[in-house]
């Protein structure tokens, strides 16, 4: 008689090894085992846990014969349903519920996610298109002000000096509650009674020198009513500086002095 090789043999085992933990790792097998193991619970509980003295002691039998009385009696109705349960369970769980339960409550899930999702993405569109509005909004302001300036620009461009005086005039009176008003009053005491000679301290009691404080002269200076002569301490009225003066004592607002 032939003997396989060892090789042949070791080959053949692991397959059939290979094999068995397939079918005991597989799904169908490990449901049934879980069922099984549901309806017969109290024959692997006696099988592990209970002694044979104990079952004796109170039966009078051994632990195999009580086990094969007990819980493989083909006589007893619970024997079958023990093992056709599993079967059937095992069937439904693997086949049957999936498709009944869980798929359906699988495409709610997705519809939920899938809603939210578009709920979500609504919201972003309402911000974005909020977000437009408000750069729109803020578009038209801009180019409104801008051809407001654009204007203003305009007709102050195609105003005469005289005119744009009268205009700064206006708003100095109304704004600054006619702020420059003493100040002019100095600088023409300045140049009409002591020839454009001043001076920026007190203590000169001649008729010679007026005195103008420094923050007089830069008032007048920086709003472009006076120059500065290079004689000496001198002040001169510009164009503009005597058009206010002419104006204000129009308008009876100038006390010479």
């Amino acid at each position: 008689m032939a003997i396989a090789p060892d090789f042949l043999k070791n080959e053949i085992s692991e397959s059939a090894r290979d094999e068995f933990y397939k079918k005991l790792v597989s799904p169908i097998w490990g449901t049934f085992a879980i069922y099984w193991i549901v309806f017969h619970w109290q024959f692997l509980a006696t099988l592990f846990f209970v002694s044979e003295e104990k079952i004796w002691i109170a039966k009078n039998m051994l632990k195999s014969h009580y086990l094969k009385l007990v819980f493989v009696n083909v006589n007893d109705w619970y024997f079958y349903v023990s093992w056709v349960a599993p079967i059937v369970l095992t069937y439904l769980t693997i086949w049957r519920f999936p498709e009944w339960f869980l798929l359906p409550a699988y495409h709610k899930d997705v519809d939920y996610n899938v809603e939210k999702e578009n709920i979500r993405l609504r919201g972003q569109q309402r911000i974005l298109k909020e977000e437009t509005n408000v750069e729109k909004a803020n578009l038209e302001k801009l180019t409104e002000t801008g051809e407001r300036i654009k204007k203003e620009k305009e007709v102050t461009e195609s105003l005469t000096d005289e005119e744009r005086w009268e205009e700064e005039l206006d708003i100095n009176l109304k704004n600054n509650k006619g702020s420059i008003i003493t100040p002019l009053i100095s600088a023409d005491t300045a140049v009409y009674k002591t020839r454009g000679d001043y001076v920026t301290r007190h203590g000169f009691s001649s008729d010679q020198f007026t005195y103008l404080e420094p923050a007089t002269l830069s008032l007048l200076d920086q709003s472009g009513l006076i120059n500065f002569s290079s004689e000496g301490k001198k002040v001169v009225l510009t164009p503009k500086g005597k058009y206010f003066i002419k104006r204000l004592r129009e308008k009876n607002l100038f006390d010479d002095i």
